[in-house]
Formats: C-alpha cells, sequence, structure tokens
C-alpha cells in the first residue's frame, strides 16, 4: 500500500488492549478517569477478520501492544491465529515485561517473532518510581526466560531529575545481556507536559564519556538508529521523533483497541473501522476505506507545535505505545 508520498506502508502497530499492570509516568494518568475507561475495546473474532483484510492489503509486520498486550484474553491463541496467515511475515510484541516469565513457555512456541520490553530504569526504586510500583525484577526474570529463543530489545524513556542517571547502567545492560537498548525521545502528551526528556546528544555524550567513541550503523527502515561499542558488546539505539525526524521513511499506521485507526501517531484524525464492522461492511468496503486512510496518511507529525491530547485517545497507553 502506498501513501500520497509514495511510501509503502506494510507495518500495523495493533493495540490489544486499553488496560495495563503498570502506570508508568509518561505513558498513563495515575488514575483513569471516565472518558478513558469508557472505551470498548474489538472483540478477538472482529479484530482477527479486520487484521486479515490488512494483511490481505499488503500489511507484512505487525506488532501488538496495548496497554499491555499480555492481558489480552487468549493472547497466546491469538500469535498462533496471526501465524497462519502466510503474507503476514513478523510478529512482534511491546511489553512492560512483568507478565513475560509467567507466558515464557507459550511465547516461544507461539510463532512471535521479537519482543521490545520498556525499561525505564534498572534501579529498584527508581524504577517503582516511573511504574508507580513495579517490581524491576519481574521485568528482569521476564527477559532472561525468553532471550535465548526470541529477539529481544529494550526501550527506555529519559527524563531530567528522575532517571537520567539510569543512563549508564541501561547500557552496561546492553553489553551484558546483549540486547540492543533504544532510547525513547520523551514526546509531548498531555501527561508528559510537567517533565523534561533528555536529547539523543546528551545521552550519547554521556556514554561516551565513559566507554568512548560510539560507532554509527547504517540506517535503514526501521524509526530507530543504532550505534555500536568499539569491542561490539551490546548495542545503543535512538528513536528521537520530535529532533531526528523519520517520517519521511515512515512505513506504519495505528490501529487502536476500539477498532480505530489512526493514520500517524500524532494525528487528531482517526477513522472507526470496527463501525463499519458493525454496519456489516463488505471486505471490499473496508479494504477500499483502508486504502484510502493510508493513501492521506500525513507528511510528517506536528509534535513540536502543540500538546497532543485528544479526549478519547490522549495517553500512550491508549495509542499503542
Amino acid at each position: 500500500m502506498l501513501d500520497k508520498l509514495g511510501r509503502s506502508i506494510d507495518y500495523l502497530r495493533v493495540s490489544l488492549t486499553n488496560k495495563c499492570n503498570m502506570r508508568c509516568l509518561y505513558c498513563r494518568p495515575a488514575k483513569e478517569g471516565d472518558a478513558l475507561s469508557a472505551v470498548q475495546p474489538i472483540q478477538s473474532d472482529d479484530l482477527l477478520y479486520l487484521l486479515s483484510i490488512f494483511i490481505e492489503t499488503g500489511i507484512k509486520k505487525i506488532r501488538l501492544t496495548g496497554g499491555e498486550p499480555l492481558l489480552f484474553p487468549e493472547i497466546i491463541n491469538f500469535i498462533k491465529c496471526l501465524g497462519t496467515f502466510p503474507d503476514l511475515k513478523e510478529i512482534a510484541m511491546t511489553t512492560n515485561g512483568v507478565l513475560l516469565r509467567k507466558n515464557s513457555a507459550a511465547l516461544i512456541n507461539s510463532g512471535l517473532s521479537s519482543i521490545n520490553v520498556s525499561i525505564d530504569a534498572l534501579t529498584p526504586a527508581v524504577f517503582s518510581v516511573m511504574t508507580r510500583g513495579a517490581d524491576i525484577n519481574e521485568v528482569i526474570e521476564g527477559i532472561e526466560s525468553v532471550r535465548n529463543h526470541i529477539s529481544v530489545k529494550i526501550n527506555s524513556v529519559i527524563m531530567k531529575n528522575i532517571n537520567e542517571q539510569e543512563i549508564i547502567p541501561l547500557a552496561d545492560f546492553s553489553r551484558e545481556y546483549d540486547i540492543p537498548v533504544r532510547f525513547i525521545e520523551l514526546m509531548p502528551f498531555s501527561q508528559t507536559k510537567d517533565y523534561e526528556g533528555m536529547s539523543e546528544e546528551s545521552i550519547k555524550g554521556i556514554i561516551s564519556d565513559r566507554y568512548g567513541r560510539l560507532y554509527a550503523e547504517k540506517s535503514g527502515k526501521s524509526a530507530a538508529h543504532y550505534y555500536n561499542f568499539s569491542d561490539k558488546r551490546g548495542k545503543i539505539g535512538f528513536i528521537s521523533a520530535m529532533s531526528h525526524k523519520f517520517c519521511g521513511s515512515c512505513n506504519r499506521v495505528r490501529l487502536m483497541a476500539d477498532g480505530c485507526l489512526r493514520p500517524c501517531l500524532y494525528s487528531d484524525k482517526e477513522y472507526d473501522l470496527k463501525q463499519m464492522l458493525k454496519q456489516n461492511c463488505s471486505s471490499k468496503e473496508i479494504t477500499a476505506a483502508i486504502k484510502k486512510i493510508i493513501y492521506g496518511k500525513p507528511e510528517q507529525h506536528a509534535m513540536q507545535k502543540k500538546i497532543f491530547f485528544n479526549i478519547k485517545h490522549g495517553f500512550m497507553s491508549e495509542i499503542g505505545g
């Protein structure tokens, strides 16, 4: 599928649920409001049918997100069902890792290609602050239970005066476990307006001061760009949507838990595909709608211009992490 700029859109991020067992500072409010709790997720069978249309239309990679995707009912069977579509080349997941160990054996045998785990601190007390009460040891145990079988990456958001002291421990973690750690730039959503992120240059400088020069890898299609240490142990990545825009090569769209399709993470526009299912629209009609939405995908986001807040989907946990 091509948009109006000729970008090939073959990657779909799917929020399976708006529920989560953490309340990370930059992702969810301390307490849910009525507008958030009122969101009604799409049913599993309807979602699989909808995803089959996306796959037939050209989606090659699906990433399962949340909220927390491991809270989705019958998640293992859902992954296995996705694996029956021959044109789908990759099934990935982004998780907070708390339930990884409990589900490790089933996930290893499910057909899942890769897992991204969100870890913003390795110091237990700091991790508890960032997540409002979670235990980092549960997450580490989960990673250890799957990393020899499924590709794992770590995603980290660094905020000044809260977890910036965790940069070197996270780099050390990458080197010890030989797992890529990607630092994601703090984005201006309503729940992040009182926090200050750290720039890619600042984080890279701190790591370079400890380990020496970092060597850039050739950039590919990914939103992340990577650096290697001189001894090739571990890898550091950056996803800097504001300071290093990757919109020109963006190949993804997002489906929220309630069946709304968003052509850009930072977009006010959402298109209700679940409503089309309720109206018994044919697969051809849904396909045409998907193609039209993707064709109109914005040229770039507008994060520099405003703080994003949408009453229906205003938090990262609602949009798909």
